[in-house]
């Protein structure tokens, strides 16, 4: 019993630094956070204990107690951002495609969509059997059918026709999107998105090929 306790504020440690890190991680690189707190205790002692190994390589923070406990949470909370903006970035993401991995990192759908700039989204609701056409500026969380806000949105009848709404040059208005009541979500990207780019580098050949055949046909 008396060896419990005393591994007990060591255990508080690993269990704060932890869960520090996990959390500043999940919420910088838009990660799903899991409500299983069973899991969430296990995964933070772990994260923990591993942090304070790190730690206590670095001088430093071996001299005063005080000093060494805040210093150390302090470097988890930056070391969880660093690992956080590595794990998102373009160049690690180039690197898993280089050495054939393919799968997404991210655990939310429309951040792969957007990609790194803004996109236009084209909407069509059966629900009101309305065209809404708009800049895509926030979308719901980890949902299977977020709903996103549009700006700078109009909204048709039909795409052919006029609009009866048009808020392109009204700052103030935004427009709340659930897609789970939308048959069709077409997207379009500018040439700067980071989408628009990599597709170009990866598969720029068959492009050009495709538009020279164009061409040729015309």
């Amino acid at each position: 019993m008396d060896s419990i306790i005393s591994i007990l504020p060591d255990i508080m440690i690993y269990l704060v630094s932890g869960f520090l890190f996990i959390r500043i991680f999940s919420f910088v690189s838009t990660t799903k956070r899991t409500n299983d707190y069973q899991h969430i205790i296990v995964k933070s002692v772990i994260v923990g204990y591993i942090l304070k190994y790190i730690g206590s390589m670095i001088p430093a923070l071996t001299s005063v107690y005080a000093l060494n406990i805040l210093g150390f949470l302090g470097i988890c909370c930056v070391l969880a951002y660093i690992c956080a903006r590595v794990y998102t970035s373009k160049w690690f993401y180039s690197i898993l495609r280089l050495i054939g991995i393919q799968n997404t990192l991210n655990d939310e759908l429309w951040v792969d969509i957007e990609g790194d700039k803004s996109v236009w989204a084209e909407i069509y609701s059966h629900e009101t059997n309305e065209y809404y056409f708009g800049l895509v500026c926030l979308s719901e969380n980890f949902k299977d059918n977020p709903k996103i806000v549009l700006k700078r949105y109009a909204i048709f009848k039909d795409t052919n026709d006029d609009p009866i709404k048009d808020y392109n040059n009204d700052p103030c208005k935004r427009i709340l999107i659930d897609t789970s009541k939308c048959d069709v979500i077409k997207l379009t990207y500018s040439n700067e998105n980071e989408i628009v780019k990599r597709e170009l580098r990866e598969n720029g050949k068959d492009y050009i090929i495709h538009n020279k055949e164009k061409d040729e046909t015309k």
